[in-house]
């Protein structure tokens, strides 16, 4: 599959999924960040369940706007940003998954808390079943971790990034998507580490097979860990310091992915760094 919602030339709307928690603000900054960067239509989402107005405003982005003009010299650049409260059902995922019908946006943001254990099996995580119910491209924005957006400035750092790869089909649609919002970002140098794990040997060719984009200012670097793989993908971005993890995912179909999760979702829960799930099913136009 290599339909991505990141052509140049096309339209792009990104979401920005909010519960309104103070501690969700890393979603808006990167939200608001990759607007800006790429051009891109904004709106700030929240699910209004309880059917009773919300004394909590819908953040704004003038006031982020005005900040990063202010340290780069230059006037502030311009995002159409909406706020959309929406109302349909008692559930905040099917709410949420009502307004995404309406608005088919390219990209979502998101931030999440990291349930695990206990907390995930009886609270949930809305970010992740709203990833897994839709077909945009969810970056997943772990709060209190690092992220790759200058909150001072709205400069971005790409430099790194780690892709897992178990299956050409699911690391090239990785590659596909993440190579599309790059260019749409203009990001001029990016090192690639393509992780293999190394305890895998029939798997050893996958490399080999992948057709990898070329750009000028991309490079990459193939490593291996010997380690179950969501403990070797977790090491492998802390000790390489990557600033983003891609992940594609077909999502949950087994009976033990429903119970742990898929991979992507069990990446998610333990990254030290945005996560980027790529579904395999591309966006609606």
């Amino acid at each position: 599959m290599t339909t991505t919602p990141f052509a140049s030339d096309e339209p792009l709307l990104i979401a920005h999924a909010t519960d309104l928690h103070p501690d969700g603000g890393v979603a808006f900054v990167h939200s608001v960040a990759l607007a800006c960067h790429a051009g891109a239509r904004h709106v700030t989402l929240h699910a209004n369940t309880s059917g009773r107005e919300d004394a909590r405003a819908l953040p704004e982005p003038s006031a982020l706007l005005e900040r990063w003009a202010a340290a780069s010299g230059e006037a502030p650049k311009m995002v159409v940003h909406e706020r959309m409260t929406h109302e349909c059902c008692d559930d905040p995922v099917d709410t949420l998954l009502d307004a995404m019908e309406q608005l088919h946006p390219g990209l979502l943001v998101v931030g999440t808390h990291q349930h695990t254990g206990f907390n995930r099996v009886f609270l949930g995580s809305v970010a992740e079943a709203l990833a897994r119910n839709t077909h945009a491209p969810t970056l997943f924005l772990p709060i209190g971790k690092r992220g790759f957006v200058d909150e001072a400035t709205g400069e971005l750092h790409l430099g790194k990034i780690l892709v897992p790869i178990s299956d050409v089909e699911i690391a090239a649609r990785a590659l596909s998507v993440i190579g599309a919002l790059l260019d749409r970002l203009k990001v001029p140098e990016t090192v690639f580490f393509l992780l293999h794990l190394s305890d895998k040997p029939s798997e050893a060719h996958l490399l080999d097979d992948l057709d990898l984009p070329q750009r000028e200012g991309w490079t990459w670097e193939r490593i291996e860990a010997d380690a179950p793989i969501d403990e070797a993908i977790s090491a492998s971005a802390d000790t390489l310091g990557v600033d983003l993890i891609v992940t594609a995912t077909r999502g949950q179909d087994s009976i033990l992915d429903m119970l742990r999760g898929s991979r992507s979702e069990q990446v998610i829960r333990h990254a030290s760094c945005p996560v980027l799930s790529v579904p395999m099913v591309p966006p609606s136009p």
